[in-house]
């Protein structure tokens, strides 16, 4: 196991320099994200209402690899078959220019979009809303 403190059947891991960030409440790493995800999910019963859903954190960047009209295959299928099981999806998201992770999240009765962005000051830290361009 040499570093690593967790690993998880999907090769999910957390390392012992994973822990110390969380200790010191530094950036976590996509590791620690993933390894989130994979417990949370082992949680949930397959066909259970109104639970966590989760989406990889390489869903967007994933994304950026295909033209608009392929989306729907790509993504939207997909989406659509977790909305059905839950009340929010949550999407954590790679910023290429700072590398941080956000988190955006879809609450599906609301039916709004959420843009949360740990990097803001303070002041400026409550929920930022997102504009999305309507697509095809």
């Amino acid at each position: 196991m040499g570093d690593n403190f967790w690993a998880g059947l999907n090769s999910e891991k957390v390392t012992n320099h994973d822990l110390k960030d969380i200790v010191w409440d530094l950036e976590l790493s996509q590791n620690v994200i993933e390894a989130y995800i994979q417990i949370e999910e082992d949680k949930i019963e397959p066909m259970q209402t109104e639970s966590p859903q989760y989406m990889s954190t390489w869903t967007w960047a994933y994304m950026q690899s295909f033209q608009e009209p392929f989306w729907h295959r790509a993504l939207y299928e997909h989406l659509l078959e977790k909305l059905g099981k839950c009340s929010v999806l949550f999407f954590p998201i790679i910023s290429k220019e700072e590398f941080h992770f956000t988190l955006l999240t879809f609450h599906k009765n609301e039916r709004k979009w959420r843009h949360y962005n740990p990097l803001r000051s303070l002041g400026h830290r409550k929920e930022e809303r997102l504009i999305l361009l309507k697509g095809g």
